[in-house]
């Protein structure tokens, strides 16, 4: 995500810290004397005394003492400027705003926008002497400029919403099938109850006679034909002797 801000912001610094150097200018005697002046309307959460450290040893430079005079009269021209400071509360709306990532760039259009347009009073007011003025000392200046263009982007860049990336869901891995069948348990074996085990109606009974085979029948018919033609003949001679 704070690639995506920096690829959003990338430029914005660079497009402002010009305009930022009149600004600069205008309060330089109060920033000199740690009294912060406009800029605190611009960058309130910094302060007067981080925004005096920016213009470093400036005001001990020749040409801000041999004009000291010169840029305090500027000061008091621009303090009481009721267009800008309602310029530089826009800016500060501007950039402490929160937004998505995607309505950004309308964000940072306009906050270069407003900054065109403070410059453009600030240099409408200045007079010939004050530009010359303003010539020799932007380069002096360039570096409380770009500290301040840094401080606009990266709070457009820290007031810019995070998107959360979608949570990947876990992937589900797929049942491993056994290679081979588990051993089937055998059922435990039914104890015995003591009764007698029913014989099935295949299995021949102990009382039932075995099954004959065709030739020992047809024997024991000739056996029994015989043995009653037998007992026949007997009654027969024992008829005949007897005179029956």
């Amino acid at each position: 995500m704070k690639n995506e801000i920096s690829q959003i912001t990338e430029g914005l610094a660079s497009d402002i810290s010009s305009q930022l150097v009149y600004c600069f200018f205008i309060d330089l005697h109060s920033l000199a004397n740690q009294k912060g002046g406009l800029l605190t309307i611009m960058f309130p959460n910094v302060g007067s005394r981080k925004l005096s450290k920016w213009v470093g040893t400036l005001p001990e430079s020749e040409t801000y003492t041999t004009n000291i005079d010169a840029l305090q009269s500027i000061s008091q021209k621009f303090i009481g400027n009721s267009a800008i400071k309602s310029l530089y509360r826009v800016i500060n709306g501007l950039k402490s705003k929160e937004t998505k990532p995607e309505e950004n760039d309308a964000r940072i259009s306009d906050i270069t926008m407003v900054m065109s347009k403070i410059q453009k009073i600030i240099k409408s007011r200045l007079t010939t002497e004050e530009q010359e003025l303003f010539a020799k000392l932007s380069l002096e200046l360039k570096a409380a400029a770009d500290n301040a263009s840094k401080s606009i982007e990266g709070s457009v860049g820290a007031s810019t919403e995070q998107t959360e990336k979608p949570k990947e869901e876990p992937v589900e891995k797929p049942e491993e099938t056994p290679t081979s069948a588990p051993p089937t348990e055998e059922p435990p074996a039914a104890k015995s109850t003591g009764a007698p085990k029913e014989k099935s109606a295949e299995e021949p009974s102990d009382e039932e006679a075995p099954v004959e085979e065709p030739e020992e029948k047809k024997e024991k018919a000739e056996s029994i034909n015989f043995n009653k033609h037998l007992k026949s003949l007997v009654k027969e001679i024992v008829r005949k002797k007897l005179g029956l």
